[in-house]
């Protein structure tokens, strides 16, 4: 089993001009009549083409999701304060919310089981559970524990989160209630709260 890691979001227009040009009838040589007949009638000019009918402008694409910071419907949005090592164990870091940031009852937890680097998706593969996650997360308020369903971390080469550096970036995060088993797995609360934090730049060294 798994050690715990916790103590506990053209226009075309068609001109047609009709010319009509009047081609000689003199024979090569000829002499032409002195009272020549009447000279024919000049060609009525075109009718202009219509304009064409300009083109309508595309839809525009609707935002969703909590891209950029965007709170999700039904959540509750976080901005986490100062992130920080925890100086009782080399791999996990921890920081307090904004305005709340007295309150140790309220703060979120990241362990990691992995020094790889790179962008790793929350609530996929190992990240999906809390007994399996490499890049764990853990939000507690009110009594209550969040882990991520959705959202990413981006860790730096370089960086060393097993060994109390992390230079980082959060994204795009989700978080449900949930509760955790005996064996530390991470059970959705039906009907339950939600949360999202804030995109957030880390670096602890």
């Amino acid at each position: 089993m798994r050690g715990a890691p916790f103590t506990v979001a053209g226009v075309v227009v068609a001109i047609g001009i009709a010319l009509l040009s009047c081609s000689s009838n003199d024979e090569p040589g000829g002499t032409p009549e002195a009272d020549g007949g009447s000279s024919g009638t000049s060609g009525s000019s075109g009718t202009s083409g219509t304009s064409g009918s300009s083109g309508t402008s595309g839809t525009s694409g609707k935002s969703s999701g909590a891209e950029g910071g965007v709170p999700v419907p039904g959540c509750t949005a976080l901005t986490a304060e100062t992130y920080e090592n925890n100086e009782g164990n080399d791999a996990e870091f921890t920081a307090k919310f904004f305005p709340t940031k007295n309150r140790d009852d309220e703060y979120i937890d990241m362990f990691f089981r992995s020094a790889a680097s790179g962008t790793h998706t929350y609530g996929a593969g190992k990240n999906a559970d809390l007994y399996t996650c490499d890049q764990c997360m853990l939000i507690v308020r009110n009594g209550k524990n969040f882990y991520p369903t959705e959202g990413t971390i981006t860790i730096e080469p370089g960086s060393q989160p097993t060994k109390k550096k992390l230079i980082a970036t959060l994204s795009q995060l989700k978080l449900i209630e949930i509760t955790i088993s005996k064996d530390y797995h991470s059970i959705p609360v039906k009907d339950g709260e939600c949360v999202t934090l804030a995109p957030a730049s880390i670096n602890v060294q």
